[in-house]
């Protein structure tokens, strides 16, 4: 299991609001991780 599926496992199992809200900006993160390691692979297989 992923770290996004995790996330979203606490959130279905959790109603805390604290809870959610650490989830979901855990979640943010990882988005941002995932996006951020996108664009680095297209810059190394773009031509220089």
């Amino acid at each position: 299991m992923g770290g996004l599926e995790m996330v979203d496992a606490v959130l279905a199992r959790d109603p805390v609001e604290q809870v959610l809200e650490l989830a979901e900006s855990m979640k943010r993160g990882q988005q941002y991780e995932i996006e951020a390691l996108r664009q680095i692979q297209t810059r190394l297989r773009t031509p220089r």
